[in-house]
């Protein structure tokens, strides 16, 4: 009969891990149920880490009334983050405090002392491993003196919810990437055309296409990839730069999406200067990671008159977005079948926006819209 309820018991948590994807408050709900089953004081997946800016992505479990509590644990934990002594465990292996430090030397450790011993924690157990895409998560459970020790059942326990964890978390990320891709390639649909840079919470580049790296490889681009984040060559327009780049973090975290900020590069005689737009994603705080994107910078060579902007149709014909792209692609003379299937839609949806088009611009038929799309860019 345990045998059967120790079962239904890890059913049931397996269940609300793959459940967290689609829910919330899923990872606090999976974090309590595993802090249940392993007799824990608190269970923690800390999947970006503090650093001395910010107090990274942590999630704990709890009910809701330990909320405010668990968030001053957390800011706590970030000022002692770099004194822990399970940070950056191997990967896989389940390590307790104890198999890393004598119990006696750790109790007169600053960490312990000011951090742990407070809050009521003397044994803790770690976990780390490393998603599909790359992101580092970590795992901690603590118990109190009176709780005992983690054993080797409970090592075996966490080795057994390993490969669930991998999959779990690496599905949410791929899932939020998903719908990041989606975000940023709705605003631009001659995406082959236009450069595209994604950058993570710490400014650092996560994903360029093959645009971008020509751009960025050309002498003269005015720009280049330095220790994995992208700077201007001039100066005082990287410092421009830099604050759209902190702006439009600071607008991400916030979920104010609609905020864009642009600027162009210097030109030379041989070429006009690149011109970079910088907008923050939305971001779904379930699915977060250290991959997770938070800005793209679209990049245009003006030199090129084959992109249309979406937004100055929307502007100049009061389109709506699926229109614009509809139109955009029109213009750049594709059929009505090649657009249905360049936007993943039906024939007959393009076929409605056709017609709204083309009542709101005008005309009645496609040679005519592009001339009348590109007379009115030119004057713009």
């Amino acid at each position: 009969m345990r045998i059967d309820a120790i079962h239904r018991e890890l059913s049931e948590l397996l269940f609300t891990l793959y459940h967290s994807n689609s829910h919330g408050e899923g990872k606090r709900c999976f974090l309590t149920r595993l802090a249940g089953l392993m007799t824990a004081q608190r269970a923690s997946l800390i999947v970006i880490p503090p650093t001395t800016t910010g107090n990274g992505l942590i999630y704990t479990s709890g009910k809701d009334e330990d909320t405010l509590l668990a968030q001053d644990i957390i800011q706590s934990y970030g000022q002692y983050y770099t004194q822990d002594p399970l940070v950056n465990l191997p990967l896989g292996q389940p390590v307790t405090i104890d198999d890393i430090v004598s119990r006696e030397a750790f109790s007169t450790n600053e960490y312990y002392r000011l951090f742990l011993e407070p809050i009521g924690v003397h044994f803790v157990v770690g976990l780390d491993w490393r998603t599909a895409q790359g992101a580092r998560c970590s795992l901690r459970l603590t118990r109190r003196k009176e709780q005992g020790n983690f054993d080797r059942q409970d090592k075996g326990l966490l080795t057994m919810l390993l490969p669930h964890l991998e999959q779990s978390l690496s599905l949410g990320i791929r899932l939020q990437l998903q719908d990041c891709e989606k975000h940023i390639y709705s605003s631009t649909v001659a995406r082959r055309a236009i450069g595209i840079i994604t950058l993570n919470s710490c400014r650092r580049i996560l994903k360029t296409n093959s645009t971008a790296e020509r751009y960025l490889a050309e002498e003269g681009s005015g720009m280049q990839r330095l220790q994995h984040r992208l700077r201007l060559d001039d100066v005082n327009r990287d410092a421009i730069f830099q604050d759209y780049v902190y702006e439009a973090l600071d607008a991400a975290q916030q979920g104010a999406t609609a905020y864009v900020n642009a600027l162009s590069l210097s030109s030379t005689e041989q070429r006009t200067g690149y011109q970079l737009v910088i907008k923050p994603l939305p971001v779904n705080r379930d699915h977060e990671s250290e991959v997770t994107p938070y800005i793209a910078i679209y990049i245009q060579n003006p030199d090129k008159d084959l992109d249309i902007s979406i937004r100055t149709l929307m502007k100049l014909y009061q389109l709506t977005p699926s229109e614009a792209s509809v139109a955009t692609l029109l213009a750049a003379g594709h059929t009505s079948e090649e657009v249905a299937g360049e936007l993943s839609v039906k024939k007959n949806t393009v076929r409605a926006h056709i017609r709204s088009i083309f009542v709101k611009t005008g005309v009645s038929r496609q040679s005519m819209l592009v001339a009348q799309i590109l007379k009115s860019l030119a004057t713009t």
